[in-house]
């Protein structure tokens, strides 16, 4: 029985893990902030050679998008932009099936849209399951035997921080799939980047070419009183011990998050109020790091 042909589902569907830690994010799902969601053939063709497929190839593109189980009661918003793309992918891609992901679903209601809470988007996790029962045709990522190589394309209805589509993208990544490619109807930002960005902000600095990482490490600094004299590595690695336990690190951040993690007033403040790292675990880090420093 051919791999695009009907299985019987619960004979040889696969089990799907949820990540307990984010995976690394492809460029697409890690820019998705400023992402103008112009979603071209030619990008998602760029996309899969960057993840390692080859165009030429790749059978499918499948579609997923943030979705609760239909017998919520939940009005899933994103469900006719994944509809629209599926169009627009078969026009674009003739040779290649384009699959629709009913089956995988969310099972919370995280409030993404309503709040971007810096304590909500770092500590609360979104858990994916699979009803096969959704699934109108085959979905070969779901194939014992086809749990590889899959390309995907993720849509919503709107994006902020970028936080939704990182954890079903995670999700999928973590399962052996790859995100190609990333879709929206509109954006919301939270940081006005539609206008010129002002000297100095973190929009100027990313349109200036200044590693996300540097900057996020002096924002940092600043926010740390003069009183505690941590450097700036220091300040990135107290933020990413802080971020581990809840399966995150910095560099597995959106650009998105890490814009609004840039408003950070004082970090040891944050640290202990949002991530749970109190001042005294805080101290022993830094004081365990320079103790393991390489002499000058």
């Amino acid at each position: 029985m051919g791999l695009n042909q009907q299985f019987n589902r619960h004979a040889t569907a696969r089990s799907l893990e949820n990540p307990r830690f984010r995976t690394r994010l492809p460029a697409c799902l890690t820019d998705v902030e400023g992402l103008n969601f112009s979603l071209t053939p030619e990008l998602i063709e760029r996309n899969m050679i960057a993840v390692g497929l080859d165009p030429a190839t790749v059978e499918r593109i499948n579609i997923a998008w943030p979705q609760k189980h239909p017998h919520s009661g939940h009005h899933n918003a994103a469900t006719p932009i994944a509809h629209e793309l599926r169009e627009k992918l078969q026009t674009a891609f003739p040779g290649k099936d384009i699959v629709m992901a009913h089956a995988l679903y969310e099972t919370k209601k995280l409030n993404r849209s309503e709040s971007q809470n810096p304590r909500e988007t770092l500590t609360l996790k979104q858990v994916y399951q699979v009803d096969l029962a959704l699934q109108d045709k085959d979905m070969p990522f779901l194939h014992n035997r086809a749990a590889k190589g899959e390309a995907f394309v993720l849509c919503d209805w709107t994006v902020s921080q970028g936080t939704t589509l990182a954890s079903l993208g995670s999700f999928i990544t973590h399962n052996g799939g790859n995100v190609v490619g990333v879709v929206a109807r509109q954006k919301t930002s939270f940081m006005p980047n539609w206008a010129p960005p002002v000297r100095g902000s973190f929009d100027y600095m990313y349109s200036e070419g200044k590693p996300l990482k540097d900057y996020f490490s002096d924002v940092l600094a600043r926010s740390v009183q003069s009183t505690h004299g941590y450097t700036p590595d220091e300040c990135y690695a107290l933020f990413d011990a802080a971020l581990e336990p809840h399966g995150l690190a910095v560099d597995r951040l959106t650009r998105g998050e890490i814009g609004q993690l840039c408003k950070i007033s004082h970090l040891p403040v944050f640290l202990e109020s949002y991530l749970g790292m109190n001042p005294d675990t805080q101290a022993k880090f830094i004081a365990r790091r320079r103790a393991q420093a390489p002499a000058a």
